[in-house]
């Protein structure tokens, strides 16, 4: 792939972590020559530490999107053998994806993104009253107040306070219809609070499944789901200063899609076999 190519891939700021790996390969295999086989090398060729790239890794495998901000090397370095390359960057990611710092952090972030159950509103019909009561005593001696302050707001206040005397009187009754339909809100409003919860931690349970394997496995899934549809011989073609698809269904792919192209075939012959034996191992 050529320079060109590269930066023009870099605009692809968010990556779905379906392709999380491929994306690591699509941007970093431009890093590393056949003989940059150790995690040292690999590190220093970047222009990081390996503390630094172990975060990066880490961060991505989390958050969802490569985080590749603050390397150095990037437009500078050479591409070689790419297939070494693969081979070497996916083993290393097998090998952090078992680490305990991995899964420390994926538990965190698990705990943290668990959904709040809902503060359950349990006045009762009588409780309601009160407060409604009260409310509008309050606005009745606000506005008598006011009154006593400007004279000349008696005419046009007047009626409001005693439409507020009024419903004072009205909510005392027993039954009262007003009463019984903010207690009616109340219970609805509750099941539909407690109902969204429900639903919302069904999504957290299936995006945050208790074993960090469980989504390292639906990531791989679904990568080889997208991988297997990728058409290599299509072609590009300048287009308003862009390298675009030919075939317009191409060029409306999603960005996976297309950064799976950019990595190109040497880096999918290696990758495609990889992640379905990792997937077997994971099942």
């Amino acid at each position: 792939m050529k320079q060109q190519s590269f930066q023009k891939s870099l605009l692809l700021l968010r990556v779905s972590i379906v392709t999380f790996l491929l994306c690591i390969l699509s941007l970093f295999l431009f890093s590393f020559t056949r003989s940059a086989r150790m995690a040292e090398d690999l590190w220093k060729k970047l222009g990081i530490t390996e503390q630094q790239g172990m975060e990066k890794v880490r961060n991505s495998f989390l958050n969802g999107y490569l985080e590749y901000y603050g390397i150095k090397n990037l437009k500078s370095i050479a591409a070689g053998d790419r297939a070494a390359v693969t081979s070497d960057l996916l083993q290393y990611a097998k090998k952090f994806s078992q680490s305990a710092d991995l899964k420390k952090a994926y538990g965190d972030l698990r705990e943290n993104s668990k959904p709040v159950a809902p503060v359950k509103k349990d006045k009762s019909e009588e409780e309601i009253r009160k407060e409604q009561i009260a409310e509008l005593e309050t606005s009745v001696k606000n506005s008598e107040e006011t009154i006593k302050k400007m004279p000349d707001m008696e005419k046009v206040m007047r009626p409001t306070i005693d439409l507020l005397k009024q419903t004072i009187e009205d909510y005392k009754k027993p039954g009262n219809t007003m009463i019984k339909g903010m207690y009616q809100y109340q219970q609805m409003e509750n099941d539909q609070r407690q109902k969204q919860y429900e639903e919302d931690v069904r999504t957290w349970e299936e995006e945050y499944p208790e074993k960090f394997e469980l989504r390292l496995k639906s990531y791989l899934t679904k990568y080889l789901e997208l991988a297997k549809t990728v058409d290599f011989s299509a072609k590009l073609e300048e287009k308003y200063g862009k390298k675009r698809f030919v075939n317009p269904q191409y060029e409306g792919k999603s960005s996976d899609w297309k950064m799976i192209f950019r990595a190109g075939p040497e880096v999918q012959s290696t990758a495609l076999p990889f992640a379905e034996q990792w997937l077997k191992e994971l099942k």
